[in-house]
């Protein structure tokens, strides 16, 4: 898949419409998201679908998935983070109309400006990322050189306080 997805949409003309768009989206036009990367090669996959549902609320459902490199915080690796998720949203003109969503949406503000569409698929990539991004610890690096490393002499410093209660 490699066809561009358009910058700006009108997300309720597109639901209107029950079109649906589908194209890669490069992570180093992500500027929010690149300080989390250890790297913005690459790209992600993105389908969207918009539509209307039976309560007639205008929809966007879509799926994002590819893989994200972060930096781990036990060794300051590179560490491989797949992402695989789907988001739906529902699309509204006014906070009241957001709060009177069902909760199966995430609202979307999609007034009379256009929206940024990749934007909305960076917010989604930010919100997937763990808090700590780190390798399994049977494949961390840093963890292996922890298990190699041998105990260090264990001094107890009050052992000495110890001695002088039996002596004194």
């Amino acid at each position: 898949m490699s066809k561009r997805l358009p910058v700006h949409i009108d997300p309720l003309q597109l639901a209107g419409k029950g079109e649906l768009l589908s194209g890669d989206l490069e992570l180093a036009g992500m500027r929010r998201l690149a300080p989390s990367l250890h790297t913005t090669e690459g790209a992600v996959e993105v389908t969207l679908e918009f539509g209307v549902d039976p309560e007639r609320i205008p929809y966007l459902q879509g799926h994002i998935r590819g893989k994200l490199i972060l930096t781990c915080q036990r060794c300051m690796q590179a560490v491989d983070f797949p992402v695989d998720l789907d988001m739906t949203l529902g699309l509204v003109n006014s906070p009241a109309e957001a709060d009177a969503l069902p909760d199966h949406y995430e609202p979307l503000m999609a007034g009379s400006e256009p929206v940024i569409l990749p934007d909305v698929i960076e917010d989604e990539l930010l919100l997937c990322l763990p808090l700590v991004p780190k390798h399994p610890e049977s494949q961390c690096p840093a963890s292996a050189q922890k298990r190699e490393e041998k105990p260090q002499d264990t001094r107890k410093p009050f052992a000495v306080l110890s001695d002088w209660k039996k002596n004194g």
